[in-house]
């Protein structure tokens, strides 16, 4: 593959073949509302040098899957580059790795495959290197090297952009598909309930065999030790989802289909007595129906050892360690409303990437951020009255710079919030 048109013909050709490893599950909370929100800013370059355009029941058993570490790739712009990288576990393949000049662009394809990407920078001198996707800063090099990876949803645009770079400054943009794999953990062959997600480790975990719209499992524990999960496909839009353990119903909703079963459809309880319980999941043709009757139809569900909380904001429990775009984050500081109801504004030093989240309470409060080069917002949250305050981790901070961020509510009610610093892990 020699250019850039090549790497468009081979992304469509290869579109069909490659699973989502991106889709995530539900994320419904019954005793605590945690949500962790796909970013949606508007990022606008403020300082641009040189803008380069790169377009029955089942046990408690499953097949399990070995981790293997990267594996070397091609040598680019001088850099080893990794033929492989794994994402939260599930495995990317390196696609494409041309450099990049000035005129050149593409669009990964409309087909909502989730691909990994890296920058790769040489000769910056003084400068910086940017990667944008749609607008929006997702790597940066601040010196010779590779960027962390990021994940990236089709169709996008990618950019790179120069920032007091030399004029001798050569990128390329390093670019990875699934490969359709799962992440190690138990699985069916098709979902896997991960061995660890963001720290908390896998106790028991069981799918149904297809065609079964139930199935059960077994843990021991205190329930306030312990957080659940669940999954279910092949059914339609009518079937509802229910979980219950020892008997008692604490969840319904939809279904939803992603590979990653260990990340979505989260719940936990406060019960601290240990017992061995057992918990039960199994969907319905609509609330209050019989079993679905599918050939498709696969229900799983999960126990995983709960991380205890630490630190408290707004009154709510919040994560020491999370999982965004790939990569493992760990709390640095709750910068907190010096004066409640009142927007203010703190400064966040980012000499490697920080990644921000906001508790708040209140009506669509949100991050402005800026910096020397980009300027953003985050999602807009809403929680009020008996709702109480919602979490929301979904800033990210790219390295080599001073940032200003504002906590703002676009309501003229007063609203609560506090700023969560996380840190690469």
């Amino acid at each position: 593959m020699s250019t850039l048109d090549d790497l468009r013909e081979t992304l469509l050709a290869h579109r069909e073949d490659v699973d989502d490893t991106g889709a995530h599950l539900r994320s419904a909370a019954v005793h605590q509302r945690v949500r962790a929100v796909r970013r949606r800013r508007t990022a606008v370059a403020s300082v641009a040098a040189v803008v380069v355009l790169v377009g029955g029941v089942a046990g408690v058993s499953g097949l399990r899957l070995d981790p293997t570490p990267d594996v070397a790739g091609p040598v680019v712009l001088g850099l080893d580059v990794p033929q492989e990288l794994r994402l939260d576990g599930f495995p990317y393949e390196l696609v494409d790795a041309d450099g990049v000049a000035p005129g050149e662009r593409v669009d990964l394809p409309d087909d909502q495959e989730q691909r990994a990407v890296t920058l790769v920078a040489r000769d910056l001198g003084e400068g910086t290197a940017t990667l944008l996707a749609d607008g929006e800063p997702v790597a940066r090099v601040l010196d010779d090297g590779l960027s962390a990876p990021s994940l990236v949803h089709g169709p996008a645009r990618l950019q790179v952009r120069l920032d007091g770079a030399d004029e001798s400054t050569r990128v390329s943009v390093a670019l990875y598909a699934a490969t359709g794999g799962l992440a190690p953990g138990v699985t069916d062959g098709t979902a896997v309930f991960r061995d660890e997600v963001a720290g908390e480790p896998l106790l028991a975990g069981a799918f149904s065999e297809p065609g079964v719209a139930e199935v059960e499992l077994s843990v021991t524990g205190a329930l306030g030790d312990l957080r659940f999960t669940d999954h279910c496909r092949g059914v339609g839009d009518d079937a509802v989802l229910h979980v219950e353990v020892d008997g008692e119903g604490w969840s319904s909703g939809g279904c939803d289909d992603g590979p990653d079963a260990g990340r979505g459809g989260t719940w936990a309880h406060t019960d601290d007595r240990p017992a061995e319980h057992t918990v039960r999941a199994w969907v319905t043709d609509g609330p209050d129906g019989p079993l679905v009757e599918s050939a498709d139809v696969v229900v799983g569900v999960a126990a995983y050892e709960r991380r205890p909380a630490e630190v408290q904001a707004l009154g709510e429990d919040v994560a020491e360690v999370v999982e965004h775009d790939g990569r493992r984050w760990e709390l640095d500081e709750v910068r907190r409303q010096p004066e409640p109801g009142e927007p203010f504004t703190t400064q966040v030093e980012a000499d490697e990437d920080v990644l921000l989240g906001l508790v708040s309470q209140g009506d669509r409060v949100h991050l402005r951020w800026s910096g020397g080069r980009d300027r953003g917002e985050s999602t807009r949250y809403t929680g009020e009255g008996s709702v109480g305050p919602g979490t929301g981790v979904d800033t990210l901070l790219l390295a080599g710079e001073r940032y200003d961020v504002a906590v703002l509510s676009d309501g003229d009610a007063p609203f609560r919030a506090a700023v969560l610093v996380y840190r690469p892990l």
